[in-house]
């Protein structure tokens, strides 16, 4: 007895709706299964250089410059140091770094110079899957850097509660924007040159988004 192995691809085509036919084979799972292909082999100090950048962001304005700065209000109005106060934001920027330097510098690689893209539309998957296996791809770094960062945290004695792991599924979500925003921008890059464009306008968010102070000290107009 003959087997068609043809035959869960076809069912798995049936299934999708009609409307996505050219974009969606409903096997992102395949880019993501390669994605973990690759990390498995990959240089982990390459991937970990986006982790350590709110690290030192921790270090330096938490531990050196919250030596001056005392204790601040926390969110209940008890005195909290100023690591713990600035700890929450950071976390969220890790997450931000792992899913924006994924989902640009990674993506812009593979789509202009290694044309991995390419041979990947050669097959049966549609520009859909490919697009949600790398932002998967993407969310899972932010996700490590989270895990990594809140591992940082507790080291340091910043984590009091259990409710701290609140704050992965958080950072997920922002990964997941960041992720979407920088996919969408690096498929409009044409040169390396422009990959400078992307912390030319994070840094500033960054700086200015009340990561380190909080967002009364603007005026009512734009805090609200």
């Amino acid at each position: 007895m003959s087997l068609d192995v043809m035959a869960p691809i076809r069912a798995r085509l049936a299934a999708r709706p009609t409307w996505l036919g050219a974009l969606y084979a409903g096997n992102a799972r395949a880019v993501i299964e390669r994605g973990f292909r690759v990390i498995r082999n990959a240089n982990w100090g390459v991937i970990a250089t986006g982790f350590f950048e709110p690290v030192f962001y921790l270090l330096a304005m938490g531990v050196g410059i919250g030596a001056l700065v005392g204790s601040v209000p926390g969110p209940d109005g008890r005195p909290i140091s100023y690591a713990m106060y600035i700890a929450p934001a950071l976390l969220a920027t890790s997450a931000m770094n792992g899913a924006i330097y994924d989902s640009v510098n990674n993506v812009f690689f593979k789509l202009r110079y290694s044309k991995v893209y390419e041979g990947m539309l050669q097959t049966s998957l549609g520009p859909m899957d490919v697009a949600i296996g790398e932002i998967f791809m993407a969310l899972f770094r932010g996700l490590l850097y989270a895990i990594g960062f809140l591992g940082v945290l507790a080291a340091m004695g910043l984590v009091t509660s259990a409710w701290a792991l609140a704050m992965i599924p958080v950072a997920l979500l922002i990964a997941l924007g960041f992720a979407s925003i920088g996919m969408a921008v690096t498929s409009f890059m044409k040169g390396f040159q422009q990959l400078d464009l992307v912390p030319m306008v994070l840094l500033p968010m960054f700086l200015f988004s009340a990561t380190l102070y909080p967002i009364t000290v603007y005026p009512s107009r734009s805090s609200g």
